[in-house]
């Protein structure tokens, strides 16, 4: 895995679209990994250090400042029978993220699929 800071991240964004980005949740919190076909890279800092997010609220508010709209969560690393409170605190927000995706997917094909009233045209026609 190769090492990618926010400035060439924010570039590839630009020149790429097919790039998947993935939210991976660790003891420590959230870290990014990226891929473009068989090129994986993961977010680091300033100072070359893996950047970690505290909350996948933030891991969210970071790709949104950067026009991502759409990511994976991957809560592999975590055993669910764990009794430490920081890794039950990320399933339940991995969890939370996975339950408003899905219903706002819902509304909208929902929204999608529901009769349009007819809209009458100027004139009567």
């Amino acid at each position: 895995m190769e090492p990618i800071d926010h400035a060439t991240l924010a570039e590839l964004l630009r020149a790429n679209s097919s790039l998947r980005v993935c939210a991976c949740a660790e003891k420590r919190g959230w870290r990014l990994i990226l891929k473009s076909g068989e090129v994986v890279w993961t977010l680091v800092d300033a100072r070359n250090r893996m950047r970690v997010f505290a909350t996948l609220n933030e891991v969210g508010a970071y790709l949104r400042g950067i026009a991502v709209s759409n990511f994976h969560v991957d809560v592999s690393a975590i055993d669910p029978a764990t009794s430490d409170a920081e890794l039950q605190q990320k399933l339940s927000e991995a969890k939370q993220a996975a339950e408003h995706g899905e219903r706002i997917r819902r509304q909208m094909l929902e929204a999608l699929e529901a009769p349009r009233p007819s809209v009458p045209r100027p004139g009567g026609r």
